[in-house]
């Protein structure tokens, strides 16, 4: 199951692929919210923060390490898929028993804000660089 990302769903993700991330994310402070538990690690799902119309939230992989927020432009494969590891994904804190949390200010002070308007609309052709895991996103929909 892939669920979007940012904006058009109203859901900003804290995507933790390594325990030390859990733990420093853990440390934070993450608000009891939607989450659950993935092939690698774990993910926390937040309200969108309102922005004006022009603004949004950009995918960012390695915000620290083990740490990527998936927001606009991005998705995110949620319970009860199966990971390729063969784990399935899990809810940890399921809508049904859970409030969906605003963004907690440490990551809001993480995460980068663009501005539509200032970026260029002409296509630029380029050779694309190999990608590690989890960066294919990030490279593709900026």
């Amino acid at each position: 199951i892939g669920v979007a990302a940012g904006r058009i769903s109203g859901i900003l993700i804290l995507d933790l692929d390594t325990q030390e991330a859990i733990d420093q994310a853990r440390q934070l402070g993450i608000p009891e919210t939607w989450g659950f538990s993935t092939g690698k690690g774990e993910q926390y799902l937040f309200a969108y923060p309102q922005l004006q119309e022009t603004f949004y939230i950009q995918n960012n992989v390695q915000l620290m390490p083990g740490m990527d927020i998936r927001s606009d432009g991005g998705y995110s494969v949620w319970p009860d898929s199966t990971h390729y590891s063969g784990k399935t994904y899990a809810w940890i804190n399921p809508p049904a028993t859970t409030e969906l949390a605003p963004v907690p200010q440490w990551l809001m002070d993480k995460v980068i804000i663009k501005n539509r308007t200032a970026s260029s609309a002409s296509a630029v052709e380029e050779e694309a660089p190999i990608q590690t895991e989890g960066g294919r996103n990030d490279y593709l929909f900026k």
